[in-house]
């Protein structure tokens, strides 16, 4: 039997003194591989997203800590999970379990990251259809887009101090621009800055194209790594990986996933508020938004 899901920080220290918590498709994936190469920072060993808080929060914290190897003096210890920020219950969680906890945000502009989220689903072959139609089937795929509230729920339970907010675009603008971002998490985590610039993984991550090879293969064997994950067995995705054999051999060469000039005027124009929700938490303009 799984024991409680989060015992009174009273107890005793917590382990892990940050997170990532996303939202998704904006630079998470570059971010993990970034904080791995790091000698003073330790995550868990065979995967990046482990969805503690969110999805396993009854597996106990004892297993939770257990995927952390035990750090030297210093450093950081932590993960990303990129539904975090989606539920108002897991932020509390996080904020139970440590109320001084580093928080990680990545924003992206909010109607890009919407249409990359949307090629993934039908990378991954959970829905098919036009942008409209998707969103409707999967309203989530707005939901982590509404920076206003996402950053109003993340507010409500962390201090302003605890909270890191980076913008994708900008991060990738320029190696100046670059240069800037790694400093200043790395004086946020407390880590070695010239060993974070060191730490940068060559090139961007891989941008979604929106095509499976074969839906039925996909869905299956995304079924077969969700069981993994439920058994604890995450090592086994990774060694697959580590040799080759990853979501790269189920995707066509070249996507197709178009969005209307109709849909990019419509959920631009609707995301408006989000977009200067974000500026104002920042105090200054985002000149490389859509419209800015």
């Amino acid at each position: 039997m799984h024991q409680e899901a989060i015992r009174p920080t009273q107890d005793r220290l917590p382990v892990v003194n940050f997170l990532g918590i996303g939202p998704p498709k904006c630079g998470t994936t570059w971010l993990d591989l970034l904080l791995r190469n790091h000698p003073q920072i330790v995550m868990p060993e065979h995967q990046k997203e482990v969805f503690f808080f969110s999805r396993y929060h009854d597996r106990g914290r004892d297993w939770y800590e257990g995927l952390f190897q035990p750090r030297g003096e210093g450093g950081a210890t932590g993960e990303i999970s990129t539904n975090y920020i989606g539920h108002d219950e897991t932020l509390a969680r996080i904020a139970a379990y440590n109320p001084d906890v580093g928080i990680i945000i990545l924003l992206r502009d909010p109607f890009r990251r919407m249409v990359s989220h949307y090629r993934m689903l039908l990378e991954n072959a959970v829905a098919d259809g036009s942008l409209t139609e998707v969103v409707e089937a999967h309203p989530h795929l707005i939901e982590y887009s509404r920076y206003s509230e996402r950053l109003a729920a993340v507010a409500r339970n962390f201090r302003r101090d605890r909270i890191f907010v980076a913008i994708y675009e900008e991060i990738f603008s320029s190696d100046a621009a670059q240069e800037k971002f790694l400093t200043e998490l790395a004086g946020f985590l407390n880590v070695d800055a010239a060993a974070m610039l060191a730490a940068r993984p060559e090139g961007r991550v891989r941008e979604t194209k929106g095509a499976a090879r074969s839906p039925g293969l996909t869905r299956f064997a995304k079924k077969v790594r969700r069981k993994l994950r439920d058994h604890d067995l995450e090592w086994l995705t990774d060694w697959l990986r580590r040799i080759g054999i990853d979501r790269s051999v189920f995707l066509k060469k070249e996507g197709g996933s178009g969005v209307t000039p109709a849909e990019t005027e419509k959920f631009s124009r609707d995301f408006e508020v989000d977009r200067t929700a974000v500026e104002a938490y920042l105090g200054r303009p985002i000149p490389l938004w859509e419209g800015r």
